[in-house]
């Protein structure tokens, strides 16, 4: 209905100001449109594109960030609800303690009611990669598992590690 809505609204706004800036008068209009439904494939070829413009419109207008999806538990207390908005303050808040992070990326994804956390950081040369990595993992994950309460089968952290910078002395 909405396409619908939309395809006529912008049909509409292409006549009206096709008239309007005398580009075409409004006679040529009416045979433009006789003509039209006269060639059955090129009316259909209209429609088609009047169709996958005003669906691409409606997809831009309606589209949700990926932040407003809610992903829901059921644990011990009953249904939890949370959103990832939430869940990425939660895991920013944490990564901000550490001293050696220079940068973070943190993405959140929900697939077949699995939360799925990669943490991608810059940290510097004070520790090893590999047990720092492992810290933060396990610390995210505790917070995440005491925080929501979710099952550790539906959930999947992933800490990258993208640079290591030289940490400089002073």
């Amino acid at each position: 209905m909405i396409i619908g809505a939309l395809v006529f609204l912008m049909l509409g706004c292409f006549l009206f100001f096709g008239v309007c800036i005398g580009l075409s008068a409004i006679q040529d209009v009416y045979k433009d449109v006789e003509r039209l439904y006269e060639h059955r494939i090129l009316a259909g070829l209209v429609g088609l594109f009047f169709l996958s413009t005003g669906y691409v419109a409606v997809k831009i207008l309606i589209k949700r960030s990926g932040k407003d999806e809610i992903f829901v538990v059921d644990n011990d207390y009953g249904r939890t609800s949370i959103a990832l908005t939430a869940v990425y303050d939660l895991v920013h808040k944490k990564i901000k303690r550490y001293d050696n992070i220079k940068r973070s990326r943190i993405k959140l994804n929900i697939s077949n009611r699995v939360l799925e956390i990669v943490i991608k950081l810059n940290i510097d040369s004070s520790h090893p990669a590999s047990e720092f990595s492992a810290a933060v993992h396990a610390e995210i994950q505790k917070t995440i598992l005491n925080y929501i309460g979710i099952p550790t089968d539906n959930l999947k952290i992933d800490v990258k590690i993208d640079k290591v910078i030289e940490k400089k002395e002073k």
